[in-house]
């Protein structure tokens, strides 16, 4: 990209080149057959040193969707490193065949992870649907105007005129 002149600069552009330009070679400036698990180890370190949690997280999941980078669910620290996404799990599933059974296990923590993130995000709703389905004590709503029982609504409306 461009000069500058603050070193931390330079760091970050170089950071952010290993994922983003075509032709530099991948993360930390090695095509992703050849990456070392301590070279990418290094590369998060220094994402987590210039970046937040949340940025740091989408970059990585730009890195393994533009390079393929497999290495990711080798190392469980890598696997801790990756935010678990539906995309995500299901480019990994896809992946499954050609793993070793060490790297399944890893690719099954993060699918995990995903399933726990939708089972959070929906337990609430249904709980709620569910709980108001199966509460006797209030009635259903009516669903046809035949339903619906107008000397109960009107003692029920008239305590509030």
């Amino acid at each position: 990209m461009g000069d500058f002149a603050d070193p931390r600069d330079r760091e970050i552009d170089r950071l952010l080149e290993a994922v983003y330009e075509p032709g530099v070679g991948g993360v930390g400036g090695m095509a992703g057959v050849g990456l070392s698990n301590q070279r990418l180890l290094r590369w998060l370190g220094d994402l987590r040193h210039y970046f937040s949690a949340d940025v740091r997280r989408i970059i990585v999941n730009d890195a393994i969707r533009i390079h393929g980078l497999t290495r990711f669910v080798e190392d469980p620290r890598l696997v801790d490193e990756v935010e678990a996404d539906p995309a995500l799990a299901r480019a990994l599933i896809k992946l499954t065949s050609t793993l070793t059974v060490e790297r399944r296990e890893a690719v099954r923590q993060i699918i995990r992870r995903v399933v726990d993130q939708a089972v959070d995000r929906l337990r609430l709703p249904i709980e709620q649907a569910l709980r108001q389905h199966l509460d006797r004590s209030r009635p259903a709503h009516p669903r046809r105007v035949a339903e619906i029982d107008w000397e109960r609504t009107i003692r029920a409306n008239l305590r509030h005129y």
